[in-house]
């Protein structure tokens, strides 16, 4: 195994062309194997590779969510008012005062509650008014 050569952080971020900041953001965040500090001076392996794993491409790993088709509004399900009943069965109840996040309820089938939350999918009817037309699952 190598001994370890240790150098000031603005060395390393020097040689491997970044600002000093964001190798310190690095070392704060746990993002490096080395890094450490002494007294008030942070030190890092020289031999330690420098990962970007952010995402560059514009391909993000986030899957795009599919929309959820509204089937019935305002309905009554097992004694219970309903804000919405989606097209795969899920009953939607308005828990967030403005109208921004519904949830799943108790669901009768499996008699446990459910705490999936959703967000409306809007669209524009007239100018300035707006529809909710679906939800994502949030």
């Amino acid at each position: 195994m190598k001994e370890e050569e240790l150098i000031s952080l603005a060395e390393y971020a020097k040689m491997h062309g970044v600002t000093p900041d964001t190798v310190r953001q690095k070392a704060n965040r746990n993002g490096f194997k080395s890094a450490r500090k002494i007294g008030r001076n942070w030190v890092i392996d020289k031999n330690e590779p420098f990962l970007d794993n952010r995402i560059k491409s514009g391909k993000y790993l986030k899957e795009e969510t599919k929309m959820l088709k509204i089937k019935n509004e305002n309905i009554t399900r097992v004694g219970y008012l309903v804000d919405y009943e989606l097209e795969n069965g899920i009953l939607l109840y308005d828990t967030d005062w403005n109208g921004e996040i519904y949830t799943e309820g108790f669901d009768p089938v499996t008699e446990k509650n459910n705490s999936r939350s959703y967000k409306p999918v809007y669209k524009e009817i007239e100018e300035d008014q707006f529809e909710i037309i679906g939800f994502e699952e949030n």
